[in-house]
């Protein structure tokens, strides 16, 4: 797109050519000071970034999918303060650290720098990009990550290179956030009671990485998940912890978060029993607790009886969907413990609490409590 095509389109305010075929280098120079929207997404584009030597900005810039390489600083750091709202860079061949230009990107709401070759630390001065309400940078190599003074209400961070445990600013500083995916990084340690303070989150994952310990109770705490506050019904909720090395038990409340529409804990080492509770998630479409520990019966719910058997192999589970049914255990003889011990407690899960718990037919110490982490 040479500089007289700009130069004859002096009042442009939208232009949209994505999903071409057009190739070759590009050139912004002359630009409109009108235009703006600029799509020019899904073409053959290749070579550096643009330089936009009038730093007039469309207010829409999209040059995601194409064929860019090299660094953002041509594009980020040229001069004048940018108009800019929403910038789209991913799905190219860009590389090198993200440089730190972004006190000039005051307005901007929505980045998108997905699946390029970036490398490095987030920039310190995107806190400077006040507005920022959705931030994807997901697919890149970058290891460190320091955010805390934005308000986002989306935070794509899923397939970089960010190690530690989940930093806590996350739950106290975006309490926003409603959206948080960091699949397939390198985080370990437990997961934070900090994380409960993202009242608003509708989809959390956090599979693939080496998270360990228990599963907060307090997550029943999510107010929209919990039904607390209303969000409009294209809104798609998610919790999620596939393949991490999670412990101990799925909290007794988590059928508080009435709202729930996908739950996935497989390929864990969860043990114990489903809740009970579990029944009450009347919007729940997508459920996976495959490969833990679990024992014992399936709570009886028409959407857990409607799911694939593939939903809850791998564990020492009972009862509809799968083809295992459960026996029902009886109560011990009190009058012949020789303790005399009148603490039913143990009795009480046992028997199920009356509610369609039991053990697969043959199952050995199906209540037995595991707790354990594993070393790297």
């Amino acid at each position: 797109m040479p500089q007289s095509f700009w130069r004859s389109l002096p009042n442009l305010e939208y232009l949209d050519m994505s999903k071409n075929h057009m190739q070759g280098t590009l050139n912004l120079s002359g630009i409109s000071t009108t235009l703006e929207l600029l799509d020019l997404s899904s073409n053959r584009f290749g070579g550096k970034l643009p330089d936009v030597s009038n730093g007039s900005f469309p207010r829409l810039l999209d040059l995601s999918n194409n064929l860019f390489v090299g660094s953002l600083h041509h594009l980020l750091c040229s001069d004048g303060v940018k108009a800019t709202h929403m910038l789209n860079i991913g799905n190219n061949s860009l590389s090198g650290v993200i440089p730190e230009c972004w006190k000039k990107w005051r307005r901007l709401s929505f980045l998108n720098l997905e699946n390029n070759n970036f490398s490095g630390g987030i920039p310190r001065t995107l806190g400077r990009a006040r507005h920022i309400q959705s931030l994807n940078m997901r697919g890149n190599k970058l290891v460190a990550a320091s955010l805390m003074n934005l308000t986002y209400l989306i935070l794509e961070l899923s397939g970089n290179e960010l190690a530690g445990s989940i930093p806590s600013w996350i739950g106290t500083k975006l309490s926003s956030l409603r959206l948080l995916n960091l699949i397939s990084n390198h985080f370990v340690g437990n997961i934070l009671q900090e994380l409960c303070y993202l009242t608003h989150i509708q989809i959390l994952d956090l599979s693939g990485n080496k998270l360990m310990g228990d599963i907060p109770r307090c997550f029943n705490n999510f107010s929209v998940l919990s039904g607390k506050i209303s969000v409009p019904d294209y809104d798609f909720l998610m919790g999620t912890g596939i393949g991490n090395h999670l412990t101990g038990r799925i909290p007794k409340k988590i059928g508080d978060m009435k709202e729930l529409k996908s739950f996935d804990l497989s390929q864990n080492k969860l043990s114990g029993e489903l809740p009970m509770s579990l029944s009450s998630l009347s919007s729940l479409s997508s459920f996976n607790v495959s490969y833990n520990n679990l024992t014992g019966g399936i709570p009886s719910s028409t959407q857990l009886q409607s799911l694939n058997e593939s939903c809850f192999v791998g564990n020492e589970l009972c009862g509809d969907p799968l083809t295992e049914r459960c026996s029902r255990i009886e109560a011990p003889d009190t009058d012949h413990e020789e303790d005399g011990n009148t603490n039913h407690e143990e009795d009480d899960v046992s028997r199920g609490q009356g509610r369609n718990q039991g053990v697969p037919a043959g199952a050995r110490e199906p209540y037995e409590f595991f707790r354990f982490s594993v070393n790297f």
